[in-house]
């Protein structure tokens, strides 16, 4: 398995990888997930729809084969690499931890929230496009471009003696804007941006700063009303506007637990 992740991502399918990880455990996963948040239930089950732990929201929805090889590398990596990272830095700062989490324990516990609420931020609005057959390739190319980015800075900062969390944290939170803004705001829905966004984030690595600016481009054409530039979309719908709120809501949520339970539950 280890050499398969040498192979260029076109010739591995991550979705078999992930599949047979999580149910390699067999009954030992309902005993370790059921002590975890439920967002942990949801992101799984939302790629691997047919998980026997899966949350009853994530089972009851469909799968969206464009998003399958982005969302299961990036869920491989939670449960491979970032997970065993968070959990061996967790034990070596324990000493640290007098009745609360350290400021790099809160960073490890942002990180960790921010890769699970990327994956819901991704999938509930574009499982609803896909159902209504507007789910672009061009967008799930960006998706994939900055989910590799996000990835490969991740392993950079956790590879070094002495991991910069709260820089962790920010590329996480950084990637995890660009979903949320991008997906769930209805008034992003633009092919333009979209088009902008895939020519200028690099083939294995995410330019985030080029992904702000460009976002922040867009939001001050419609702000000045340059019909020639930018076309501004209706208004949100009250359900548009529920699917805004999902990231931040989930992310809180997540911490909030994490916060009452212990770091290290």
């Amino acid at each position: 398995m280890s050499a398969q992740n040498n192979l260029d991502d076109g010739q591995v399918n991550y979705f078999q990888l992930l599949h047979d990880y999580v149910h390699a455990a067999g009954d030992d996963w309902k005993a370790v997930w059921e002590l975890e948040h439920p967002l942990v239930l949801e992101a799984l089950g939302y790629i691997i729809p047919e998980w026997p732990w899966a949350s009853e929201k994530a089972a009851k929805k469909t799968p969206v084969p464009l998003l399958s090889q982005p969302l299961s590398k990036f869920a491989y990596f939670f449960l491979k690499e970032l997970r065993p990272f968070a959990s061996r830095f967790s034990k070596s700062q324990s000493q640290h931890a007098q009745g609360t989490p350290n400021l790099h324990q809160q960073s490890l516990t942002q990180v960790e929230g921010y890769c699970l609420c990327i994956i819901e931020s991704i999938y509930i609005p574009l499982q609803e496009r896909n159902h209504s057959g507007l789910l672009r390739p061009e967008l799930v190319n960006i998706i994939d471009k900055t989910l590799k980015g996000t990835i490969s800075k991740l392993r950079q900062h956790m590879r070094k003696s002495e991991s910069d969390l709260e820089a962790m944290a920010e590329e996480c939170r950084q990637s995890h804007g660009i979903f949320a803004l991008l997906l769930a705001n209805p008034r992003n829905r633009n092919e333009r941006m979209e088009a902008l966004l895939g020519r200028y984030l690099e083939a294995d690595d995410c330019n985030m700063e080029v992904a702000n600016g460009i976002y922040e481009e867009t939001l001050r054409c419609r702000k000045e009303g340059d019909a020639d530039r930018m076309l501004a979309p209706p208004e949100p719908t009250k359900k548009e506007k529920k699917l805004e709120q999902v990231a931040t809501s989930k992310l809180a949520e997540w911490m909030a637990m994490r916060a009452f339970f212990g770091y290290a539950c």
